[in-house]
């Protein structure tokens, strides 16, 4: 149901759509323009997924196969 939710709300023509999450759908990842990694209440990593993916420690950290 939460991937259910989470793709709807990204088909939404809005300005500005801000998700916080803690459990994260790869697939929907590349959906979208900017991705805010968070440690202890701090901005650790942001970029666009395509940036991101090629970081093996965010690869890590959601067990996808990096490039």
């Amino acid at each position: 149901m939460g991937h259910q939710i989470e793709s709807l709300l990204l088909t939404l023509d809005v300005a500005i759509l801000i998700e916080v999450a803690h459990h994260v759908y790869p697939d929907l990842l590349p959906c979208y323009d900017e991705i805010i990694w968070m440690k202890k209440g701090q901005i650790y990593k942001l970029g666009s997924y395509e940036s991101l993916y090629k970081d093996k420690e965010f690869c890590h950290f959601l067990n996808l196969t990096e490039v």
